[in-house]
């Protein structure tokens, strides 16, 4: 019996997108527990409507928002896949909310070091670091 859990990306660029349509086709995690939020509306707009055609016989998609700190409240482990310039304040963002949800977060951040995420985040966060390569965006890696 697999363990559920929800899992949050805050950051829904081109790696974000493969890491999610991996992990659907190996039905690691169910759609609907999977929650991913971006900075820009238009890239918002493209993945639900891609999602949405992809799973149009089922309500059980994968959901897309604006708020970082709604995938932080949503979500048991979250992957931070920003670029590097933005992890600072992605970080200072949603430091109270981790404090409160304890989820395990990993980076898939390029060139961003753990020391970097164990400065801005509670003394008590569980930390990953994983470096995917371009092999993920085609199922490959």
């Amino acid at each position: 019996m697999t363990q559920q859990f929800s899992l949050g990306f805050i950051g829904a660029g081109m790696m974000a997108e493969a890491i999610i349509k991996g992990i659907l086709s190996s039905a690691t995690c169910k759609p609907k527990s999977i929650i991913a939020s971006d900075a820009y509306p238009s890239r918002i707009k493209q993945l639900q409507e891609q999602f949405a055609l992809q799973f149009a016989h089922s309500s059980n998609i994968v959901q897309f928002t604006s708020s970082n700190i709604h995938v932080v409240q949503q979500s048991d482990v979250i992957i931070i896949a920003v670029k590097p310039n933005n992890v600072h304040d992605v970080l200072r963002e949603i430091h109270p909310h981790v404090a409160t949800k304890k989820p395990l977060i990993i980076s898939i951040c390029a060139g961003t070091q753990l020391s970097v995420f164990e400065s801005l985040l509670p003394p008590s966060t569980r930390l990953a670091r994983v470096m995917p390569n371009v092999n993920s965006v085609v199922l490959a890696a």
